[in-house]
């Protein structure tokens, strides 16, 4: 470089032009030019594969996140006694949130989109428990994206002013498109970060929900003590619940259905033991909270019932009962009033008392009055004609 230099000083004493000058530096690098374009070359096939991965990362997760989002939302539904406001509301907030970050605009289904799903169907890619725990170098590795370099730029034998620009073209070209990739690819990180995080966060709630679960199940049994066969199944719900809370190892069997190994007495040939991660352990125990919740509102829904049914019956009982107080009252009654009818008929009618007349009362005393004197005065006449027969004759 330095003989180009003193080189360069003389021609230009010389009275070469400055142009050609510049030529014969740019021409004695030419080798680097050319190295540079190469070396860019790969790096741009390298990030450019790494993007399609987070791409293609980045839509399944969304798709998982959606999925995740829907059954957070039937948590609102339940009863508030087996799930209390508090804890909905925390659900639902971090459903929003998880919401939030997975919209967007369908992306068009890419190529590599394709071959992930067709894998997938026919056996021949094994997808993630949960993608939420998954990486772009796993993905890359999955689907089989390798890095595709462009053509490298022409060398020529001899350096021309057009097989200098030619080179130098190419790595202007390399370095815009490395730029645009490298902003793409923090732009598409940046989002798997989030999806990942308000994820991990519903599953968060969840988990702590989970986790207080025995003191509500003791609870719930005791008031629904009942209805034993819907009581039996929460308890069941509940146990199983605890199970995939606790557990650390699991049994991943070939139709992809997960369960701790506690729960596994014979494990087949083509099942494998696993260990799940954060998110993967989280949707398993989502799953069983909500079949818990589940069992636990039927045993409350059925004890109401029953409740219910015996205020019922209860009514109904002290009803039936007044009704027959009330038909054994009337026909005491009837009995009282036919008994005294039947007295009445046997020992006929009752005499009438005269009514007492003032006046009535004088002519009778006065009939008897005279009658009593006209009695008398024949009496006496009857007593002298007997005196007069019995005397002696002179």
């Amino acid at each position: 470089m330095v003989a180009l230099g003193v080189l360069a000083a003389a021609l230009i004493a010389g009275g070469i032009a400055a142009p050609q000058i510049a030529y014969a530096m740019d021409a004695d690098r030419y080798d680097e030019f050319v190295a540079e374009a190469q070396e860019l070359n790969g790096e741009v096939a390298e990030r450019s594969a790494n993007l399609r991965a987070s791409e293609l990362l980045l839509s399944q997760m969304r798709v998982e996140g959606e999925s995740l989002a829907g059954v957070l939302d039937t948590f609102q539904d339940f009863d508030e006694r087996v799930l209390s406001k508090q804890e909905a509301k925390a659900l639902d907030t971090a459903k929003l949130a998880l919401r939030d970050v997975v919209a967007g605009d369908e992306a068009p289904e890419s190529a590599d989109q394709r071959t992930l799903t067709s894998g997938i169907a026919a056996g021949s890619i094994t997808r993630p428990i949960s993608w939420f725990d998954s990486d772009a170098s796993e993905v890359r590795e999955l689907v089989k994206i390798r890095a595709q370099e462009k053509a490298p730029p022409t060398v020529d034998r001899v350096v021309s002013r057009a097989a200098l620009d030619r080179v130098k073209s190419w790595i202007a070209d390399e370095r815009d498109e490395l730029e645009k990739i490298d902003s793409d690819l923090e732009k598409t990180t940046d989002e798997l970060d989030a999806v990942q995080s308000s994820a991990r966060k519903a599953l968060g709630q969840v988990q702590a929900i989970a986790k207080a679960t025995p003191e509500l199940v003791e609870k719930l049994a005791e008031s629904a003590q009942d209805v034993a066969e819907e009581n039996e199944s929460m308890k069941t719900s509940a146990q199983m619940l605890k199970s995939a809370f606790d557990a650390e190892e699991f049994i991943l069997f070939q139709d992809g259905v997960i369960v701790p190994v506690s729960e596994v007495t014979d494990t087949p040939d083509n099942a494998a033991s696993v260990r799940l991660d954060e998110g993967a352990h989280g949707i398993l125990v989502m799953w069983r909270l909500q079949a818990f919740l589940n069992a636990a509102e039927a045993a409350v829904e059925a004890q109401d019932e029953f409740e219910q049914l015996t205020l019922e019956e209860e009514a109904a009982r002290q009803a039936e009962a007044a009704r027959q107080a009330e038909a054994e009252r009337l026909a005491a009654e009837e009995a009282m009033r036919q008994q005294e009818a039947a007295g009445a008929a046997a020992g006929g009618e009752t005499p009438v008392e005269p009514a007492t007349d003032p006046d009535a009362g004088a002519d009778v005393d006065a009939s008897s009055g005279a009658d009593g004197n006209a009695d008398g005065a024949d009496t006496a006449d009857a007593t002298a004609d007997s005196e007069a027969s019995d005397a002696p004759e002179s």
